[in-house]
């Protein structure tokens, strides 16, 4: 439960980078529907801690149980590291 927590606060944390982009100028986020929340879940695929972003994928059960893959988009690895994150922390294999 304290890993699914950690990563709903990345993701809010993720989402209030949407807020300040137009002062930060950082990246666009034009693509994404800020008016829309998605609850997943899933099984880890693949846990990249990088810069400028760390990224989850995750497996998840579509339409007739078929297998879509989703990118979860983090703050960097040292942002995530300030949070108390670690490469440890999510593990392949695991369900979110």
């Amino acid at each position: 439960m304290h890993k699914l927590l950690s990563l709903m606060t990345a993701v809010v944390a993720a989402s209030g980078l949407l807020v300040i982009s137009p002062v930060a100028a950082h990246h666009s986020f034009a693509l994404f529907d800020t008016t829309k929340t998605v609850s997943l879940e899933g099984t880890v695929k693949k846990f990249e801690w990088s810069n400028p972003h760390s990224w989850i994928t995750l497996q998840v059960a579509g339409p007739g149980n078929s297998l879509e893959e989703w990118m979860i988009e983090l703050p960097s690895a040292g942002a995530l590291a300030r949070e108390g994150w670690n490469t440890d922390l999510v593990q392949v294999g695991e369900k979110l």
